[in-house]
């Protein structure tokens, strides 16, 4: 008895071809994406980036109203109060804001369609330096992201710190 050995048929060859040719094409457009990404930032950075520099420019100028309408609708009167009198404190302790650059950042997306973004900063002020962190969020819905959240760590913050 005599027995062949039987290849793959030549329809499931090409099937098999174009399958594996599908699958680099959709590895390299994620990968795309996933470059494109992090090249700019990540989702959601550019976004938050102009607030940023209007939130900075109203610390300059100690135009607290302007730096009021930044923050999330969410946040009431006596919130908004609370953020202006931690402006004025940091001012009058680390000085007037001179100039900024970014640290670092981390962006949360969640399938509902929430979205938080981390932001830090290094932060030159008049009288010492200090490391800002300011909290993005848009809930979905929500056409842009406001702040929610501000610190400012500073050794200008810790009295008697290094005496």
């Amino acid at each position: 008895m005599v027995v062949k050995k039987e290849g793959m048929n030549k329809g499931l060859k090409i099937t098999l071809i174009v399958l594996a040719v599908i699958g680099v094409i959709f590895l390299l457009i994620v990968g795309l994406l996933v470059f494109v990404g992090l090249k700019s930032g990540g989702l959601g950075y550019s976004e938050v980036t102009p607030i940023v520099d209007e939130f900075y420019s109203a610390l300059q100028t100690k135009d607290y109203a302007k730096a009021d309408t930044l923050l999330h609708p969410a946040i009431n009167e006596t919130l908004k109060q609370d953020f202006n009198k931690l402006f004025k404190y940091l001012e009058d302790n680390l000085g007037t804001v001179e100039s900024y650059s970014k640290d670092g950042f981390n962006v949360q997306s969640f399938p509902s369609g929430k979205s938080t973004i981390v932001m830090t900063y290094n932060v030159n002020r008049t009288k010492y330096s200090a490391f800002d962190t300011i909290t993005f969020y848009r809930d979905s819905g929500e056409e842009k992201y406001g702040i929610v959240s501000y610190n400012s760590y500073s050794e200008g913050l810790v009295p008697n710190a290094l005496s």
